[in-house]
């Protein structure tokens, strides 16, 4: 990879973790949003072939997932059964 694909790929992964970050921040009213954020952050995991960006991609996922399952007990709205989501909450924490 060149320089300058190294610093996009850096890029990416900053904004990711951005996303992660203010999912964390506000918590349960990210919930209504939860299917764009699954729908995207996915899309990137598929196509991007950076580990680092693919790793990102999933931490805004895991992120409210967590929360859901310890404020609310069940899982946002994102199409995915209970044993999914604990799974990829212990691969990926």
């Amino acid at each position: 990879m060149r320089i300058r694909d190294k610093s996009v790929a850096k890029a990416r992964e900053d904004c990711l973790k951005f996303v992660e970050a203010f999912v964390k921040q506000i918590g349960g009213r990210a919930l209504p949003h939860a299917a764009f954020l699954k729908e995207h952050c996915l899309r990137i995991f598929r196509r991007d072939d950076v580990k680092g960006v693919q790793a990102a991609a999933l931490k805004p996922l895991t992120v409210l997932l967590e929360w859901s399952i310890s404020h609310s007990k069940q899982p946002p709205n994102f199409s995915v059964d209970l044993g999914l989501t604990n799974v990829l909450i212990v691969e990926f924490r």
